[in-house]
């Protein structure tokens, strides 16, 4: 118990700066203690009472050693208990210098300059190491050396000369560690309150996500189920009305019906297969040829081409393709009255491109503006919504001698972000 209570002491619980501070001084002044409480301990001719004098030092160093660990424990003392730390300091230092039979003890002043640095500043340090040492000087009473014929009597001021040095080089060293440390520790603060404001953007991001999904949802069931079954009432109430006067144009419209109701179901599917299976990565290729087994028409032939890799192309971007092509295929089997069809996909740097061709009666375009304006414009309103939420561009023109031809080309890195739509 006893020894664990001891390394507590001699390791304190402070910070990595005031641990580094307290294990320097700590570890000179017990390397000088050790020397000057050996060789007052022996020095005999210079010592009338040696053991005396080396009990008093020892009793003296363990006070310093005290104040040291005291004012380190502190840790932020105010200015005028580290004046008075700073006094005690100084008095038993002087103490311990009286009681010295060698000129060792001197060397011990360098302390006061080693607190001074950290107290008030690197020049006052200096300073204060300048008075102790001419303080020394003439306390020794060697103001003229005669290195020649008595050199053991200067060592306590050569001593000093060089532990006061020592100490401010190693003072600067501790100081420089010091102001890493704490540049350190507010980077580390930075961090974790970048880390914090990182994880509420996390969240605010997470519920935007949500609510961009809501948004994507209504927009698909806007754009894709409520248009197949806005058809489907379309058609019902063209069979009512021409059931009496037109059998075979209400069975047709019935059958419109049916077919616009199948389509319907279609996405259903599609929709509630893309929500269960979120973590799927999506095929164009394999959306497409899966759209088009899908559409069941012997009627109506389809030469699907891709080219390119998809890798590379934002998700965005494939899945507009998709929805134009989607589009543009059920307009084609609903209003074109064609039996041949050529959809190539073409992925290459920097833009995709697609290409929608048919056979059969065409457009009006003359009266394509009033078309696009028009909620029954097939289509083609939502196809250039769509395209403008990724910068893309939409081309229609005729195909000779009959027949329309859609090209759409969407970037592969677009200039500004995009809002994620399907």
């Amino acid at each position: 118990m006893l020894r664990k209570r001891l390394m507590q002491w001699m390791v304190p619980d402070v910070s990595g700066q005031g641990l580094l501070r307290w294990g320097f001084i700590s570890a000179y002044i017990s390397l000088i203690g050790a020397v000057m409480v050996y060789i007052n301990a022996i020095n005999v001719a210079n010592c009338a009472t040696p053991m005396r004098n080396a009990l008093g030092i020892g009793a003296l160093l363990v006070l310093l050693l005290a104040l040291e660990r005291y004012e380190i424990a502190l840790a932020a003392a105010s200015r005028s208990m580290a004046t008075f730390l700073l006094l005690s300091r100084t008095a038993v230092i002087w103490s311990i210098v009286q009681i010295d039979c060698t000129s060792i003890g001197a060397s011990m002043y360098a302390v006061i300059p080693f607190a001074v640095f950290f107290l008030v500043s690197s020049r006052a340090s200096v300073i204060t190491g300048l008075f102790f040492w001419l303080f020394t000087l003439f306390n020794i009473g060697r103001a003229n050396f005669n290195w020649v014929s008595d050199p053991l009597s200067n060592v306590g001021i050569v001593l000093l000369t060089l532990t006061l040095i020592f100490i401010q080089i190693i003072a600067f060293i501790i100081a420089g560690n010091e102001r890493t440390q704490a540049q350190t520790q507010q980077l580390l603060a930075e961090l974790k309150v970048s880390h914090e404001k990182l994880q509420l953007y996390a969240a605010q991001v997470g519920e935007l996500a949500v609510a961009e999904e809501r948004n994507r949802l209504a927009r698909d069931i806007h754009d894709s189920l409520g248009h197949h079954l806005m058809a489907v009432n379309i058609q019902l109430e063209k069979a009512l009305a021409f059931r009496d006067r037109n059998p075979v144009e209400a069975d047709e419209a019935v059958q419109n019906a049916k077919l616009a109701a199948h389509e319907a179901l279609l996405d259903v599917r599609n929709s509630v297969r893309a929500l269960r299976e979120a973590d799927a990565t999506f095929s164009l290729s394999d959306s497409l040829h899966e759209l088009i087994r899908g559409m069941n028409d012997e009627a109506l032939q389809i030469d699907l081409q891709v080219d390119g890799n998809e890798a590379g192309f934002a998700y965005p971007m494939l899945t507009t393709l998709f929805r134009v092509a989607q589009e543009g295929l059920t307009n084609i089997q609903k209003h074109a009255q064609a039996n041949q069809v050529i959809l190539k996909i073409s992925l290459q740097s920097p833009e995709a491109r697609l290409l929608l061709e048919d056979n059969g009666i065409g457009l009006d375009f003359t009266q394509l503006e009033a078309k696009l304006a028009s909620p029954y414009s097939y289509g083609l309103q939502g196809i250039r919504e769509r395209l403008e939420l990724v910068q893309g561009q939409m081309d229609l023109s005729h195909v000779s001698p009959h027949g329309t031809r859609l090209v759409v080309t969407v970037p592969k890195n677009p200039a500004q972000p995009l809002t994620i739509n399907n």
